[in-house]
C-alpha cells in the first residue's frame, strides 16, 4: 500500500510537522541555548523578552522581575513536557503585566504545541493587538490556522509577515508549509527555495521542500533535500522520520526502518499508523 492511500495518517503527520517542526528554531543568546530537537518558538520568545522587558516593564526593577521569573519557570516546565504548569506560569506573568506581550506569545506557542489551536489563535491575536509588527505572531497564528484547515487565513498571515519583514526566511517557509498542506506544491517549493536563499542553513526549509517534492513523486529531489537538512542538523529526528516515509513510498523498507530507528533513538515518537503499515509491507516487526 502506498502512503498516499493513507489519508488519515498523512493528514495527522502533516499537522504534526506544521505544529512541531515549523516552529522549531535554534537560537543561542546569554544563558539560553536552543538545543537540537527543541520544537517551539516558545524559547525565542523568552530570549526576545529579555530585550524588551526593561521597556515593557519599566515599572519593575529589572528583567529578572517576577514577570521574567514566571516565564523562566514556564520555559523549564515546557522543556520537561509539563504543559499545564507551563501555562500556569504564563498565566501568572499575564496577571503581573497584562499589557506585555511575551507571556501571551509563550502561552500561545504552548497551546500550539499541544494542539489547542483555538486558544493559540486567541493568544496570538492578543500579541498582535499589543504589538502589530511582531512577525512571529503572524507566522505562528498561520500554523494554527493551517492545522485547522483554514489555509487562506494562514496564507494571509504569512503574507503579512513577509510584508513586515521581506527578509524573514521563517515567513517564507511558513507559507511554504501552508501551501504544502493545501496541496499547492509548486508554490510550496518556490517559497522554501526563497527561504533557503535568505537563510541557506535553514534545515527546516530543506525539510519542508523535501516533503513537497515527495508529495509530487520527485524522490531524487526529495532525498537530496533530506540529505542537505541532515548535513545542517545531523541530529534532527524529524528529518529521519520524514525520510523514512519517503523510503516507504519507494518500497525501500530496510532504509525506512533504519530511519525509523534513528528517529526513535533521538526521541521522536513515530506515528503508530505508519509503523503498522511499515511492518505489514516489510514483513518484519522492527
Amino acid at each position: 500500500m502506498n502512503l498516499m492511500d493513507l489519508p488519515q495518517f498523512s493528514l495527522s503527520l502533516e499537522v504534526d510537522f506544521a505544529v512541531l517542526l515549523l516552529i522549531r528554531r535554534k537560537m543561542e543568546k546569554k544563558r539560553f541555548i536552543i538545543v537540537l530537537l527543541t520544537v517551539s518558538l516558545f524559547f525565542p520568545v523568552l530570549l526576545f523578552a529579555e530585550t524588551v522587558l526593561d521597556k515593557e516593564l519599566s515599572d519593575r526593577e529589572n528583567p529578572l522581575s517576577s514577570y521574567a521569573k514566571a516565564l523562566s519557570k514556564a520555559e523549564d516546565y515546557f522543556r520537561k513536557g509539563i504543559y499545564d504548569d507551563a501555562i500556569a506560569e504564563c498565566n501568572k506573568a499575564i496577571v503581573l503585566n497584562p499589557d506585555a506581550f511575551p507571556a501571551y506569545m509563550s502561552r500561545g506557542c504552548i497551546y500550539l504545541e499541544i494542539g489547542n489551536f483555538d486558544e493559540a489563535i486567541s493568544d496570538f491575536n492578543k500579541v498582535i493587538e499589543i504589538n502589530p509588527n511582531f512577525v512571529g505572531a503572524y507566522t505562528q497564528r498561520a500554523v494554527a490556522y493551517s492545522a485547522k484547515g483554514n489555509f487562506d487565513m494562514a496564507i494571509s498571515d504569512c503574507n503579512k509577515a513577509i510584508e513586515l519583514d521581506p527578509s524573514s526566511a521563517v515567513a517564507y517557509f511558513s507559507r511554504g508549509l501552508v501551501y504544502s498542506d493545501k496541496g499547492d506544491l509548486e508554490k510550496a517549493i518556490a517559497d522554501c527555495s526563497k527561504a533557503i536563499e535568505l537563510e541557506p542553513n535553514s534545515d527546516e526549509s530543506y525539510l519542508i521542500r523535501a516533503g513537497a517534492y515527495r508529495k509530487k513523486g520527485n524522490y531524487d529531489q526529495a532525498f537530496s533535500d533530506y540529505s542537505k537538512a541532515l548535513e545542517i542538523d545531523p541530529n534532527s529526528a524529524r528529518t529521519y522520520a520524514s525520510r523514512a516515509i519517503a523510503y516507504y513510498s519507494k518500497q525501500n523498507y530496510d532504509k525506512s526502518w533504519e530511519d525509523v530507528h534513528k528517529a526513535e533513538a533521538l526521541g521522536f515518537k513515530v506515528p503508530s499508523d505508519f509503523l503498522k503499515e511499515l511492518k505489514k509491507a516489510s514483513g518484519r516487526e522492527k
